[in-house]
């Protein structure tokens, strides 16, 4: 796991005899094998080893090196245990155990799990089903549960105990997106010596729900099954793609902003992202906006060596996939890949309808246009549904908040035909003994006539009683 200090990382070891979980720091000048920290399983109640039987994690850092997932393979469920990391003193933080996962699946079978390249998703299946759980926010994990697709089978690790299959699915491609290989083949294949083997891929992981687009079986690959390790057609990418899961200078990294906002390309790096002889340059726009791509081009050939480039305003057409080399502080070369979206603002529209008739006080429905289900809805008054109903002239604002965390916000002008005909008395109606109450017309008018005598907008009054208010009108 990354370590604060770039030139530095951690090991995390999992001692079975004596039930821990040790983080050694290793540098430039070899491992210490004397651990930093130590997590015992054994005194959290998370050691699940059936009697004398030897049992197994199977580790998942996240790519900011913050959190660390864990899974212990020989409980009854499996189990699933996310740790907070100090990547700075390499201490372990117990956080949650998936139980709300566990209860879903089948025991002894293989559960799939990872991180998203942003840190902030975690990817799980039970059921038959892709869940997403945001774990930005460590004390409402379950209430983010997201169901992201739907699987054709509860396994995803096939062979399972077979230990080059460990640590092989589920895993982030340099390209950014995370893969996930299917079980098992399928014998549809011409060749009866030959089997199909399918992948399916999260093309956006580092977006929220259906916006991450998982798309079931989306690669084929031919596969030898008579002779498996002898022929060239057995797919090999799950080796590839588990060393990218790693520490590696070519793994994609993902930025999201939201339309009108700066765009910053490094702003995943944090204190990683230290060196000098800085180097941009953009690989391909979603767009295909030649026009564009040149302006980009010639920003970075203007501003060489430069670490933190942005693009002010950012839209749509900026989405793609950015490449940056850069020497770091021991004198290595290293480089990386950026993925930069700029999701669209949600459109806000209010629509008014007027739900009184001819000699009734005046009411209106206010509603957004083209209301969507997962996006967020606050008016100016503090209502939080996306249609209310007001019978006060004035301005209305509604606030759209998009399941991508854009906002967008638009306003309506009410305003009463007869507004003036609605008189009110303003102030209350509750007089404490010995205190004053202020009563006063709701809005101006010519002339005011209370059955006190009294003819102000607004009167003084400290005793009980009836209280009458006439006015004139224009």
């Amino acid at each position: 796991m990354s370590h604060s200090d770039p030139s530095k990382h951690w090991i995390v070891g999992h001692n079975v005899s004596k039930h821990l979980l040790n983080t050694y720091l290793a540098d430039k000048d070899g491992i210490d094998t004397i651990p930093k920290s130590s997590f015992n399983l054994e005194e959290n109640g998370l050691d699940f080893a059936q009697g004398l039987q030897p049992y197994y994690f199977e580790f998942k850092p996240s790519p900011d090196g913050k959190k660390l997932l864990a899974c212990n393979w020989e409980a009854a469920g499996p189990e699933v245990y996310l740790f907070a990391f100090d990547n700075k003193n390499g201490k372990l933080d117990y956080v949650t155990n998936f139980k709300y996962i566990d209860d879903r699946i089948i025991a002894n079978y293989d559960k799939l799990f990872n991180f998203s390249p942003n840190s902030r998703y975690i990817y799980t299946q039970a059921n038959k089903k892709l869940f997403q759980y945001d774990v930005s926010d460590l004390d409402s994990i379950k209430e983010s549960e997201t169901i992201v697709a739907e699987l054709d089978t509860n396994l995803n690790i096939y062979n399972r105990g077979n230990p080059s299959y460990m640590g092989t699915n589920l895993l982030i491609a340099p390209n950014g997106k995370m893969y996930y290989r299917n079980p098992q083949f399928s014998m549809t294949h011409p060749n009866p010596e030959y089997a199909y083997q399918y992948f399916s891929i999260i093309n956006r992981p580092d977006k929220k729900g259906n916006k991450a687009d998982f798309k079931l079986k989306e690669l084929r690959f031919d596969y030898d099954r008579a002779f498996p390790n002898a022929k060239p057609t057995q797919p090999r990418i799950d080796v590839i793609w588990n060393r990218s899961q790693y520490p590696s200078q070519m793994i994609g990294r993902t930025v999201s902003y939201c339309e009108g906002e700066d765009a910053y390309l490094n702003n995943v790096w944090e204190d990683r992202f230290v060196g000098t002889n800085f180097k941009w340059e953009l690989l391909n726009l979603e767009s295909n906006d030649t026009l564009l791509a040149a302006e980009i081009n010639k920003y970075f050939e203007d501003n060489p060596d430069i670490k933190d480039p942005f693009f002010s305003d950012a839209n749509h057409n900026y989405e793609g996939k950015y490449y940056i080399t850069w020497t770091d502080t021991l004198g290595y070369n290293r480089e990386r890949i950026v993925n930069l979206y700029v999701d669209t603002l949600p459109k806000v529209e209010i629509v008014s309808t007027k739900l009184t008739t001819e000699c009734e006080r005046e009411r209106y429905r206010l509603e957004a246009r083209n209301i969507i289900e997962r996006y967020e809805y606050k008016w100016s008054t503090g209502e939080t549904s996306p249609i209310i109903e007001v019978d006060r002239a004035g301005n209305y604002t509604l606030y759209v908040t998009s399941f991508q965390g854009c906002v967008d916000s638009s306003s309506i002008n009410i305003q009463f035909e007869d507004e003036e005909l609605y008189l009110e008395i303003l102030g209350g109606n509750k007089l404490c003994y010995g205190g004053e109450l202020t009563l006063s017309a709701n809005q101006d008018y010519i002339s005011y006539l209370w059955n006190t005598d009294e003819t102000s907008k607004s009167i003084e009054v400290n005793e009980t009683g009836r209280y009458i208010l006439t006015v004139e009108t224009s």
